[in-house]
């Protein structure tokens, strides 16, 4: 699905109606915000932003001393939802969480 509206979220959200325990990364809070209104009609999950993720500052490139990477050893699945909202930079920070985490689940 391409375009917006087609079921992408919504996929996500049924997949873990089987008791998977799915963390969304969303660009903006009001979006993280909302997916967690969602999630709680239906079994739990988590929503974040990217920043709260990566442990970073707004600008997306310098590290906060006061916040550390989110925990995500309780969560089986992470979701990058509306991942094309993102600038090539924080896309390059994604690919770099991603392969840095890649043997991180069971």
């Amino acid at each position: 699905g391409l375009y917006p509206g087609v079921g992408k979220t919504t996929s996500i959200i049924n997949y873990g109606k089987n008791n998977q325990n799915i963390l969304f990364v969303t660009p903006f809070n009001k979006l993280s915000r909302q997916l967690k209104k969602n999630l709680k009609k239906y079994y739990g999950g988590n929503a974040i932003t990217l920043n709260m993720l990566l442990g970073i500052f707004a600008d997306g490139l310098e590290k906060s001393k006061n916040m550390k990477e989110y925990d995500i050893n309780s969560y089986d699945c992470i979701c990058f939802d509306e991942i094309f909202l993102h600038s090539p930079k924080r896309l390059k920070l994604i690919d770099r969480f991603i392969k840095m985490n890649m043997n991180t689940k069971k």
